[in-house]
């Protein structure tokens, strides 16, 4: 591990997690049911194909067929994405148990209970992030709260854009405090310092490095997994997963997560899974929820299948 005292960083504190679950409302669970219905006899077959294989996937050296991704030339490691149709399955499901925003009042209520702490989501889906930051927005109208998206962020007031920089606008941080800096939408974080990184800089890491990271007057961000590399958002304590990511990758959520606990970050992290389910409201410590733990299935196959 890292001796993070030895590099003049604070030691990572023991990081806090809980599941929320939120029952979907009835017509997005039959619409769900269904979609679910159409693959769920190519999920069993793949399980029965891969499960005696799981153990083997460091070994394999095959550079064809089902176990093969092209794209990255290596075997593959989380088996649900080994033949396309799971993989769009997985993400259509994602999309799904978002519809009709309920998602968005139950991850308003993480920011309403804990409003002095910087709350910083992660989701598929953009109706979905502009409804809770706007939501956000309302709860703590002299703050402002941004949505990050893959060519656009913007930042709201009472729900209302205050300000907005997309790719397309070829405009880098200088550009924006030009615009914006002096609107009242950023103040400094007095003890923030800057870090080095090798990864090389975009329009999105330098806009959201001063007005999300290091930005005292910004509350919560809700961020597409377009940020969930390669950005540093240690002035974050609370990590809000509003869904599992498009293809159910537990590898992503780690990643996610890791954007505010990681270097750097001086206080304790608390990660929250919100997932739609059939069943009642729940909440429980852990990233599976009681009803995941009660239901009577046979895990050891489908566990097979993670990471």
């Amino acid at each position: 591990g890292v001796r993070y005292q030895e590099v003049s960083l604070p030691q990572l504190k023991e990081l806090k997690s809980r599941t929320i679950t939120t029952r979907m409302p009835r017509a997005v669970q039959t619409k769900y049911k269904k979609a679910a219905k159409a693959i769920s006899g190519e999920l069993k077959a793949m399980v029965v194909k891969y499960r005696d294989l799981r153990h083997k996937l460091n070994q394999l050296k095959e550079d064809t067929g089902d176990l093969y991704d092209r794209r990255k030339s290596k075997v593959y490691q989380d088996l649900t994405k080994a033949t396309s149709t799971v993989k769009k399955a997985l993400a259509r499901l994602t999309q799904i148990s978002s519809e009709g925003m309920f998602k968005a009042d139950v991850g308003s209520k993480v920011f309403r209970d804990n409003s002095t702490e910087k709350c910083l989501y992660f989701c598929s889906n953009f109706k979905l992030a502009e409804s809770v930051v706007k939501k956000n927005s309302k709860i703590r109208r002299e703050k402002v709260h941004a949505v990050l998206w893959a060519k656009e962020i913007s930042f709201y007031q009472n729900g209302e854009i205050v300000a907005q920089v997309k790719e397309d606008d070829n405009m880098g941080v200088e550009g924006f405090d030009a615009l914006y800096e002096d609107t009242g939408i950023y103040t400094k974080m007095a003890s923030e310092e800057d870090e080095d990184t090798e990864t090389e800089s975009t329009w999105a890491m330098d806009i959201s490095k001063k007005y999300v990271r290091e930005n005292e007057t910004l509350a919560t961000a809700v961020c597409s997994d377009n940020y969930a590399r390669g950005f540093n958002f240690q002035t974050f304590t609370k990590v809000i997963h509003l869904d599992r990511g498009a293809g159910f990758d537990s590898e992503l959520l780690k990643q996610r997560t890791a954007r505010a606990y990681r270097g750097g970050q001086a206080e304790q992290v608390e990660e929250i899974y919100i997932d739609a389910t059939f069943a009642p409201d729940s909440e429980t410590e852990g990233s599976v929820s009681d009803t995941a733990r009660a239901t009577r299935v046979d895990l050891k196959n489908a566990l097979s299948l993670q990471r």
